[in-house]
C-alpha cells in the first residue's frame, strides 16, 4: 500500500502541473491583432495585412470543433466571447469550456485519490474546474489596470494630434501606432470599426463595453458630447488626463495602505482549508463525520457561509470609490 504522504505528494505534483499548464496556455494565447482575434472567434477570416503575411499563420485551429458547433449562436457563446475579448485572450469560447471540463475531471480524480471521500473529491474538482474562469478574470483585471495606467499618455497623444489639426480618426490611429498593448490594440480596433462603416458613437460604445474602464468611459463621453455640440476637445481631454493621473495616484496610496489587510484576509480565508486538507492527509477519516453526519454537514455549511460572508465584508470595506 502506498503511504499517504507519498500519495499526497504525487497528487500535489499532478495538481500543480495542471494549474501551471492551464495558466500557461491561457496566458500564452493572449497576443495577436484584435481584428484577427475577433474574426477567429466569429469563425470568419480577417483580411490579410503585410505584417501578418510576413509573420505567417499564427492562430491554431479550433481545438473543440464539436463543442463550438453546439455552443455557437447561443447566449452563452456570446457572453463567453465578450469575456474572452475583455481578457485579451486568443481563445474560442468552446476551448474555454473544454479547459474547464478537463480541469473538473482531473481535479475530481485527484480529490478522490487524495481525500478518499466523494464530497471532498467533488469539491476539489469544482475548484479546479473554475481555474480557467479565474485565469480569465485575473487577465481582465490586469488588462484594466494596464489600460488605466496607459490612458493618461494616450489622452495626451490624442489631444496633441487634435491641436495639430488631425481628425479624431487620425488621432486614434496615432495613439494606436505610438502606444503599447493593450491600449494600442483597443484603439486600433476602434479605428478599424470606424473605417469599416460603423458609426463613431457606436464604435466608442463598443470600446467602453470591451474595456470596462471608468477612466476611458470619461474620455468616450467627452468625445460623444463634443461630436454633438462642438467645442474645444483638446482642452477637455487635457483636463481629463489630469483627473485620471490624480485618481491613479490616490488609488496607489489606497492600495499601499490596505495591502496588509488584504494579505491578512487571504491568509485567514485559506488557512482553514489548508489545515483541513493537511489533517485529512495525515489522519485519513478524522474529518469523515464532518461530511457524513447531519450535524457535521450543518457545521461545514455554516463555516463556509461565514467564511464567504467575512471575505465579502472585508472586500467591501477595502473597496474605496475615488
Amino acid at each position: 500500500m502506498i503511504p499517504p504522504v507519498v500519495l499526497a505528494g504525487l497528487a500535489f505534483v499532478v495538481a500543480a502541473g495542471l494549474v501551471f499548464g492551464v495558466t500557461a496556455v491561457l496566458w500564452s494565447r493572449s497576443n495577436g491583432d484584435p481584428i484577427e482575434r475577433v474574426a477567429r472567434l466569429r469563425g470568419t477570416s480577417a483580411a490579410p495585412t503585410p505584417s501578418s503575411v510576413r509573420r505567417g499563420p499564427r492562430e491554431p485551429a479550433d481545438q473543440a470543433p464539436i463543442l463550438s458547433s453546439l455552443l455557437r449562436g447561443t447566449s452563452l457563446w456570446e457572453e463567453l466571447q465578450m469575456e474572452i475579448l475583455r481578457a485579451g485572450l486568443l481563445l474560442k469560447p468552446s476551448e474555454l469550456v473544454a479547459f474547464g471540463a478537463l480541469s473538473l475531471l482531473v481535479g475530481s480524480a485527484l480529490g478522490l485519490v487524495l481525500t478518499k471521500q466523494i464530497p471532498l473529491g467533488l469539491l476539489v474538482g469544482m475548484g479546479c474546474g473554475l481555474l480557467p474562469w479565474v485565469v480569465v478574470k485575473l487577465r481582465q483585471a490586469k488588462r484594466r489596470r494596464d489600460l488605466a495606467s496607459q490612458l493618461p499618455d494616450a489622452i495626451d497623444i490624442l489631444s496633441a494630434a487634435l491641436r495639430t489639426g488631425f481628425s479624431l480618426l487620425r488621432g486614434v490611429q496615432t495613439v494606436a501606432g505610438q502606444m503599447q498593448p493593450p491600449i494600442s490594440d483597443e484603439f486600433r480596433r476602434l479605428a478599424a470599426e470606424v473605417q469599416m462603416g460603423m458609426g463613431t458613437s457606436e464604435a466608442l460604445d463598443n470600446l467602453v463595453d470591451r474595456t470596462q474602464c471608468y477612466d476611458l468611459e470619461l474620455v468616450v463621453a467627452a468625445i460623444q458630447i463634443w461630436s454633438e455640440v462642438g467645442g474645444n476637445l483638446s482642452e477637455v481631454l487635457d483636463n481629463i488626463a489630469e483627473t485620471v493621473r490624480e485618481r491613479l495616484r490616490l488609488q496607489g496610496e489606497i492600495n499601499a495602505a490596505t495591502a496588509e489587510v488584504r494579505l491578512s484576509a487571504g491568509i485567514l480565508f485559506a488557512m482553514p482549508i489548508c489545515i483541513a486538507l493537511a489533517v485529512n492527509v495525515l489522519n485519513p477519516g478524522y474529518l469523515e463525520p464532518l461530511f457524513t453526519t447531519p450535524v457535521g454537514l450543518t457545521l461545514a455549511l455554516t463555516a463556509g457561509l461565514l467564511m464567504s460572508l467575512g471575505a465579502l465584508l472585508i472586500r467591501k470595506m477595502l473597496d474605496v470609490d475615488i
